[in-house]
């Protein structure tokens, strides 16, 4: 998605380029250090006796690391809140939270990286908007107003929000994955956060869809 105005309303979209890539798994407790963790330390320790070998059988990408279990986890929580997950393969969705249906959808055609840290900062969306009124946090005339009042979406100040509402997420995403201990690479989740977010500072600007007046 693009243009965040095309979404259907119910929707937070959390990959607006519908970014791809790679491969594979994170998880640790507060008394040990992620698989993805290990991979960078070992990488870059040149006393290290796996250095030549994680040379020679993962790159850059980490490919070997398993993220099935984190996105498990994740999955868990969100039915422990009546929450549900939906996987799909075709180009034709975005990945999103649906609050009247109470789903998030991740596509599988990006790395297993990517559809942790997607479903992650999905997670966050929900956290953060999904629940009971006096728990949902959001900036003003950002998705709190579009989901739940109402909001003129043409606005400069509601596409600003939007952009605060979308930064806060990524942000929760992380102390998401730390309340359930879930190993994340600190770099690469803001790396990938980044990309998402280019999209949406582009569409803030757009100024052929912004109205000139804001009473």
């Amino acid at each position: 998605m693009k243009v965040l105005s095309k979404l259907n309303r119910s929707f937070l979209n959390s990959t607006p380029l519908g970014v791809s890539l790679e491969s594979s798994s994170i998880f640790n407790n507060d008394s040990r250090r992620s698989q993805e963790d290990n991979v960078e330390l070992a990488r870059n320790n040149p006393d290290s006796d796996d250095r030549n070998s994680l040379n020679d059988n993962i790159d850059e990408d980490c490919r070997d690391i398993n993220y099935e279990e984190p996105i498990q986890i994740l999955t868990n929580w969100l039915k422990e809140i009546n929450w549900s997950v939906k996987w799909y393969t075709s180009g034709d969705h975005i990945d999103a939270a649906s609050i009247p249906d109470r789903l998030v959808t991740i596509s599988k055609r990006q790395i297993p990286r990517h559809r942790y840290y997607s479903l992650l900062h999905e997670c966050a969306h929900v956290d953060l908007l999904g629940g009971p009124p006096d728990t949902r946090v959001g900036e003003p005339n950002g998705y709190l107003d579009l989901f739940y009042a109402s909001v003129n979406e043409r606005t400069l100040r509601h596409r600003v929000a939007v952009v605060i509402d979308e930064i806060m997420a990524w942000e929760h995403g992380i102390k998401l994955a730390n309340k359930l201990s879930l190993g994340i690479n600190y770099q690469k989740y803001r790396d990938f956060r980044n990309r998402n977010l280019k999209s949406y500072f582009a569409w803030c600007i757009e100024r052929d869809d912004i109205e000139s007046y804001e009473s």
